[in-house]
């Protein structure tokens, strides 16, 4: 790391905002600006210039390996730019140089025929980056475009394109939705013939269902104001359902198997709700703060705390405390936003049960994208 950025840590460790107590020492949101920015890659030789290295580790392994992927540069860029009209001058011209050199960045994962884009790089197409003996099955492993991915980086992207490129992209989706013209065999028997979206845009996947992956989808109707479709309202009634049924919490890596924490599904879900037009989901507010202060009495990680805090923040609770942990805290690779999970693609009950083992399971790992959870945070709690 650089030696500036070990200097900011540094400062920032004696700087702590703590669990539930505050200090005097004010933690300025520009230098955690300036932590993202330097830590976004340029001249890296195992890295692409414009993202933030992501760092994988298998179930089986303690090994971290470098993932070039594009979601969370995705997300690292949502993240910022839903913020920047209340930053000052100096930190918008920051986070545009930020989002200039990003924006190349997504071409590599974008399909050249088509507004959908990959996790992993297309041309030539890579699976697992720096996967060795993975890396043998690049071609024939390949997977398809996704609707996670495709959404998430046209939402990174909202100040730099246009509602045309949104409209085309959730067109693509349509194809790919549950009963087209495959059903799902990998989920609940009482919803297997819910009109709702498909996580994978590929003609040999299955059909997946997930609810975080659901709620982005929704989320780029909402934040691009596109008219919502039959297929959208299915959508938000299935997540409503779910809620109800309080799937989110006893049944989370079941339902949201990219995911696979009640304290994401939870984040993802207030963050839609915060963005949503859709009355019927307005309706289950009460629903989702209880289960926010439920898990956050019992939350155990420094990112963990912050999504749930930011959730309540989302849904127009103010948190009883100002941040989480301190940023440093955050380096800690002990809670994994993402997860990579063959178990997606397997029928019931083999899903279940592969679930379980979490065999061929990988967890994701990314700094920058955890001090912009923290910068969410910050401008969440601001009057």
């Amino acid at each position: 790391m650089h030696y500036r950025a070990l200097f900011i840590l540094g400062w920032l460790s004696m700087a702590t905002i703590s669990f539930g107590q505050k200090t005097d020492v004010k933690i300025v949101p520009s230098e955690i600006l300036k932590l993202i920015g330097e830590a976004q890659s340029y001249n890296d030789s195992s890295f692409p210039n414009g993202g933030f290295v992501t760092y994988r580790k298998s179930n089986w392994s303690r090994q971290l390996k470098k993932d070039n992927n594009s979601f969370y540069t995705a997300l690292v860029l949502f993240n910022l730019n839903q913020y920047a009209d209340r930053m000052s001058k100096e930190d918008q011209q920051m986070l545009k140089r930020i989002n200039e050199k990003a924006i190349p960045y997504f071409n590599l994962f974008k399909n050249n025929n088509k507004p959908s884009y990959n996790f992993w790089p297309k041309y030539p197409p890579v699976i697992f980056p720096n996967g060795g003996w993975l890396n043998n099955f690049n071609e024939s492993g390949a997977l398809p475009d996704d609707i996670d991915d495709g959404s998430m980086i046209q939402l990174a992207l909202k100040n730099n394109s246009n509602d045309s490129l949104a409209i085309a992209l959730k067109n693509q989706f349509i194809p790919f939705i549950n009963t087209y013209t495959k059903t799902t065999k990998g989920f609940y028997k009482n919803y297997k013939n819910q009109k709702v979206y498909s996580t994978w845009l590929g003609n040999k996947m299955p059909v997946d269902i997930d609810m975080s992956v659901l709620c982005n989808t929704l989320l780029l109707s909402e934040v691009y104001q596109s008219p919502l479709n039959p297929i959208d309202s299915n959508t938000y009634n299935l997540l409503i359902q779910l809620v109800k049924e309080g799937k989110h919490l006893n049944d989370p890596a079941y339902v949201s198997p990219h995911y696979e924490n009640s304290a994401t599904i939870l984040y993802h879900l207030a963050r839609l709700y915060k963005n949503s037009h859709y009355a019927p989901f307005k309706q289950i507010k009460s629903q989702l703060v209880n289960d926010a202060q439920f898990l956050l009495t019992s939350a155990h990680y420094p990112l963990e705390k912050l999504l749930l805090q930011n959730a309540l923040l989302n849904l127009g609770e103010k948190s009883a405390y100002l941040l989480a942990d301190n940023p440093l805290m955050l380096q800690q690779n002990d809670y994994s936003l993402f997860i990579a999970n063959l178990a997606t693609l397997l029928p019931n009950p083999f899903k279940r049960w592969m679930t379980k083992t979490k065999f061929f399971r990988y967890s994701y790992y990314c700094y920058p994208y955890n001090l912009s959870v923290w910068l969410e945070n910050y401008y969440l709690n601001q009057p």
